[in-house]
Parts: structure tokens; sequence; C-alpha cells
């Protein structure tokens, strides 16, 4: 009596179990597939590898979650998988084409952004970022315009006007006797 109800409890137990590490094995497949095909990595035949063992863990999860009667959540998880698998598929395909780009493209392309290329009417033979990231550095004026507009209305100095007001506040020889501190003692 009691045995056979536990040990049907500890086989119900034992497959969502199962059925959660398939789950999560084929996400953790995934999502490494996709970091190997990044625009940044671009090895395309491990992620093709990892998005292939990603689909069958996925089929082997789905089928374990659906042999399980009382999952918590049991069909959230089936939604949510076939969701991910589809998912799974498209990025397979976007691997295949990224692939073949990349092993067509000729070395000599110019690596343009497609902001750089709005008005290029021609086909990319691989495919090109949107933006540069970091921005490439541009040079820049060192002096604003502010000032270059205003440099048009400095005139020479007044140098008249300057030795008549350093005459009537007794400037010249006199200042120049009283050396650095001159100017504390006043």
């Amino acid at each position: 009596g009691s045995n056979a109800s536990t040990a049907a409890v500890e086989d119900e137990f034992l497959l969502e179990a199962n059925a959660n590490i398939l789950r999560l094995r084929s996400l953790r497949c995934y999502y490494l597939a996709k970091m190997h095909a990044s625009s940044l990595v671009h090895k395309y035949p491990e992620a093709l590898a990892l998005l292939d063992q990603a689909e069958s863990l996925a089929q082997e999860a789905l089928e374990e979650i659906g042999a399980c009667d009382q999952m918590e959540g049991g069909d959230v998880l089936l939604e949510d998988l076939e969701n991910v698998s589809e998912e799974m598929r498209a990025e397979k395909c976007r691997v295949l084409a990224e692939s073949y780009l990349n092993k067509n493209a000729s070395s000599n392309s110019n690596k343009k952004c497609l902001l750089e290329r709005l008005y290029d009417y021609d086909i990319p033979s691989a495919s090109a970022p949107l933006v540069h990231v970091p921005p490439k550095l541009e040079p820049m004026a060192c002096k604003p315009s502010f000032f270059d507009v205003a440099l048009n209305y400095v005139s020479d100095y007044p140098v008249e006007e300057l030795e008549q007001a350093v005459k009537e506040h007794g400037g010249g020889a006199n200042t120049a006797s009283k050396g650095i501190l001159g100017w504390f003692r006043r």
C-alpha cells in the first residue's frame, strides 16, 4: 500500500526533476550558441552544433514535461519551451546565413556601417553593423567659433591711453623699486 504510493510520488518527482534538468540544459546550450554566433566571436560551426544539441534537449524536455501529470506550472513551461524552440530554429537559420555571408565575403570589402552608406545602393557582400560602437574619432576645431567671431571686434591695444593711465597712477620706475612685496605695502 504505502510503499506503492511513495514509489509513485518518487517516480513523479524524478520525472519532474529530469524534465527541468533537460529544459535548463537546453536553454543553456541555446544561449551559449547565441554567444558563439555573436558579431564579436564568429564561431558559426560551434554555434550550429550547440543549436542542434539545444533543439534535441528541448524536444526531450517537451516529452518529459508532457509525461508529468501533476507538474506545477507544466502548461506554462511547455508553452515557454515551445516558444524558445521556435527561436532556436530561427537562430539556426540566421547562423547559417551569417556563416555563408562571412565565408563568401571578400577580404577587401569596406567595413562601412549602414549609417555611413545611406545613399549607396549596392548590396553588401557581408552583413554590416548599423553603427560603429564606439564611434570613430573625428577631428574638431580647437578654438570654438564664438572666439573666432569675437576676434573680429578686437582691435589693437590703445597704447597712448595705457601709458597715460600708468603715469597718472604713479607707475613706472617708482613701482619697480618697491620690489615684489611693494603691492602689499600700500
